[in-house]
């Protein structure tokens, strides 16, 4: 698929958010207003100026999950919407400044690509685990967690803006930098692990010096997700785990450790 396509394809996820926003509009007795126009505008900007982004200085890159990104997202808008117009807005212009925010990290990544965030594979470690435990905040606090469904995965964010509230779930983005770190590091210890001549039995064991660094960090990730009672984020975090070091080292070692863990 061409970039052509790509913009194609983007240019029809910002009519779906704007045709979602106009159905829900006829559902609650409402017509269309400016908030359709600018549905249309906000999703096209957004997305449109990181597929220029791409143009520019990852031409490469993979063009088939962008596009598949802007329609996730043009749904979820729509779900929101429904729910509530004004959170729904809040959103909108959330998504116009991620959209230069992911621009602008492009443009940084320019020369080196993504082999920059080697550097900084600790770092994002630290902030994956912090924002493992910011859902542990008390209560009181303007930015506190909250537990819903008996799962405490969400925080909450007093804006002084009208006393309304922000929910997101840290989490999330805690998984994609926990994946940062762990092929980064991976990337550059595969040779050592995959070639370790210790055995036990049939099973080669690798050096405890190079995989000490991915169990400390998946342990600490693992006790802290199912001290808030999240089994789901647990389990595929430890798969996530498990199913990299098995790619990066084609040993079926850690298949047959992760599965004896599991049972």
């Amino acid at each position: 698929m061409t970039r052509n396509a790509e913009l194609s394809l983007l240019a029809a996820a910002s009519v779906l958010a704007a045709l979602g926003v106009a159905l829900a509009n006829f559902a609650g007795g409402a017509g269309l207003d400016a908030q359709v126009a600018l549905t249309f505008l906000v999703f096209l900007l957004a997305f449109g100026g990181i597929h220029l982004a791409l143009r520019r200085w990852a031409p490469s890159a993979n063009p088939y999950l962008f596009p598949l990104a802007a329609f996730l997202a043009a749904i979820g808008f729509v779900q929101v919407y429904r729910l509530d117009p004004e959170l729904a807005a809040l959103q909108r212009w959330s998504l116009l400044v991620a959209g230069g925010v992911a621009s602008f990290l492009m443009f940084l990544l320019r020369n080196e690509g993504v082999a920059m965030l080697r550097r900084y594979r600790y770092v994002f470690l630290l902030i994956a685990v912090g924002l493992l435990l910011l859902p542990l905040l008390p209560d009181g606090l303007p930015i506190h967690g909250a537990e819903v469904f008996g799962s405490r995965l969400w925080v909450r964010i007093e804006l002084p803006l009208g006393g309304r509230t922000l929910s997101f779930q840290p989490g999330e983005i805690a998984k994609v930098l926990l994946t940062v770190f762990l092929a980064s590091y991976l990337a550059d210890r595969y040779l050592v692990m995959a070639t370790t001549d210790r055995k036990l039995g049939p099973l080669f064991l690798p050096d405890p010096r190079q995989l000490f660094p991915v169990l400390l960090a998946g342990a600490a990730a693992f006790l802290v997700l199912i001290y808030q009672r999240d089994l789901g984020a647990s389990l595929l975090l430890f798969g996530l785990f498990i199913g990299m070091m098995y790619i990066t080292t084609g040993r079926a070692t850690y298949l047959f450790a992760g599965g004896v863990f599991v049972g």
